[in-house]
Parts: structure tokens; C-alpha cells; sequence
């Protein structure tokens, strides 16, 4: 009787197993990450003012490996970065060996080129394995938007089709004026509301192309990432949370940080990166990656040898 239970026991692990696997495998099927990550340009690192970092800790031949590396153990579906001016020598190449296809999209003017580098901008990549693009990536200039001509900013939309589920999901990726200033702040909010008003204006006309086709379309996924240089109390991030498509932030508003430095100026410890999804739309959050605590990082700040960005990288795994 003890030996016919244990075999009827370990049938009934093995078919749960089997059971748990295949969900497992489907659950796998209908999530996505995403990662944010400002990497901090090549040239703006070595003459960035950071006063507590070794001048070593500050070369590419330092940082490039262990931003790659970054990048790597993240496993994100989705890849949004700032500050990329390394990308056709460094980024470009290596992550389409890992199986990514993306865009560059180049600042018109950039702070590196007065001190001899390649201008920066922001990159998108996506897995080719689970994803492919239904309209090509595109590239916008603030200064095309809004009545400023003189916004260096940029923001990518990327329309995506999970090919695992047939699904569709825009992604944008942006990096927002910087400075701490009342006239910046003003900009930075005419950016995110440019910004959500070109995003509104691509979801509708693609609703309404699948409406004249006889599709009736959800709301779609939507994931809005960047380095948006303002901290949760600021009108610019109240103006993401009050956008009718109803933007929230994948992580808490309240916790942590997301870039910490020691400048002549002074100290800066704040949140300004962020993953903002529409909780209205297909998908919805299911987990994020813990961000490093002061401790872990340690009194110098960022960046340093473990960490090659004055900025954390976020990484948010979605759910459809």
C-alpha cells in the first residue's frame, strides 16, 4: 500500500509538472519586458563634473563592456535607450547578435560634439524573435512639433506586432529637456503634451484604418519610456498621469531613485527615468526589477565600476 501511494504520488508530481510547464510556457508567451535605461553618452562621461568617480571608471573601454552586460542580463523583449552615441561601432552590432533589430535616432545638435565625440541620441530595439514592426520607426524632433526651434529633444514610436499573440503595442521612447529650471520645466511639459498628442494621433488613425477593414480594435498597448529629467512632483509628470489614455508608472513614484551624482553644483538623488504604460489598454503590469539601494552603490554615487551609467537601468515585465 506505502509503495502503490508513492507511485501514485510521484504520477501525480509528474503530471502536475507537465501541467505547470505548459502554463508556464503560455504565461511566457503573453509577457513582455521592457527596460529603460539612460546610458549616459561616451564624451558627457568623461566631462560630465562627476567629482567622486575615478577618471577610469569613465572610458568606453570601462563602461562599454559592462553597459552591453547591463543590457544583457536585463533580457528585456523591448530596449529603450538614452544618450546612445556608440551605435553603429558598439550597440548596433552587438545587439543584433543577441537577436534585436532597432533605430537610432540622432539628436540634430548634441553637448558631445564640443568636446570631439559623435552626437547623441536615443535607440529602440525590440526581439525579432517575438516581434515585428507594422509601420517603420519613427524619428521626431521636438522642434517639429512644438513652436520651440530651438529643442534638441527627440522622442522615437515604434508600432509593434507581438507575433506570439497577434497583438499590437506602440512603444515610445524619449529624452526630455534637462536643466532645473522653471523655463525648463515649462518646455519639458510642452514636450510630454507634443509628445502624447502625435501618440493619440497614431493610436486613432490606426483604430480607424482596422475599423475600415472591418476590425474592431481594443484600446491598444501602449508603453511610454525615457529619461523624462523631472522628479513626480512636477506638472510634467502630472501631465502624464492626467492624459485620457490613463498613464501609470510601472513603478512606485514615491521610492527610490533613478540617478544619484556628485557635481560642483551639488548632489543630485532623484527619480527622472521612467516606464509609463496605459492602464486602460491590452496589457497590464505584472512585475519590475528592484532598483540598487544607496547602500549597494555606495557613497560615491554614480556612475562607478559596478555601475557604468549615472542612471539605473528599470526593467518592467508586462502581461497581456
Amino acid at each position: 500500500l506505502m509503495k502503490h501511494n508513492l507511485r501514485l504520488s510521484a504520477t501525480r508530481r509528474h503530471s502536475s509538472f507537465r501541467w505547470d510547464r505548459g502554463t508556464m510556457e503560455e504565461s511566457k508567451e503573453r509577457k513582455i519586458r521592457v527596460m529603460q535605461w539612460n546610458t549616459l553618452a561616451d564624451g558627457l562621461a568623461q566631462h560630465g563634473d562627476f567629482l567622486r568617480v575615478s577618471g577610469k571608471h569613465l572610458e568606453w573601454k570601462a563602461r562599454g563592456p559592462r553597459l552591453l552586460k547591463t543590457v544583457t542580463e536585463a533580457n528585456a523583449d523591448v530596449v529603450c535607450l538614452q544618450e546612445v552615441n556608440r551605435y553603429e561601432d558598439w550597440f548596433l552590432p552587438h545587439m543584433q547578435e543577441m537577436g534585436y533589430d532597432g533605430r537610432f535616432c540622432a539628436k540634430p545638435a548634441s553637448p558631445c560634439e564640443r568636446y570631439g565625440y559623435p552626437v547623441d541620441g536615443c535607440a529602440l530595439f525590440y526581439r525579432t524573435e517575438y516581434f515585428e514592426q507594422l509601420s517603420p520607426m519613427r524619428c521626431i524632433c521636438y522642434a517639429q512639433l512644438g513652436k520651440g526651434s530651438s529643442q534638441r529633444q527627440v522622442l522615437q514610436v515604434a508600432h509593434l506586432k507581438d507575433k506570439r499573440v497577434a497583438k499590437e503595442l506602440f512603444v515610445v521612447s524619449t529624452h526630455l529637456k534637462a536643466k532645473a529650471n522653471p523655463e525648463s520645466e515649462s518646455l519639458r511639459r510642452e514636450q510630454v503634451r507634443e509628445m502624447l498628442k502625435l501618440l493619440s494621433k497614431s493610436i486613432k488613425n490606426r483604430r480607424q484604418t482596422l475599423e475600415a477593414g472591418g476590425v474592431v480594435s481594443a484600446e491598444p498597448a501602449v508603453i511610454v519610456c525615457g529619461d523624462f529629467n523631472d522628479v513626480p512632483q512636477s506638472s510634467v509628470v502630472r501631465a502624464m498621469l492626467s492624459h485620457p489614455l490613463g498613464f501609470q508608472s510601472a513603478y512606485p513614484l514615491n521610492e527610490g531613485f533613478t540617478t544619484w551624482k556628485f557635481r560642483t553644483e551639488g548632489q543630485k538623488k532623484a527619480t527622472i527615468d521612467y516606464i509609463w504604460y496605459a492602464e486602460g489598454g491590452e496589457i497590464g503590469l505584472d512585475s519590475t526589477e528592484g532598483l540598487a539601494s544607496a547602500e549597494s552603490i555606495g557613497r560615491n554615487g554614480l556612475p562607478n565600476e559596478e555601475y557604468p551609467s549615472d542612471h539605473l537601468a528599470l526593467v518592467a515585465d508586462f502581461e497581456w
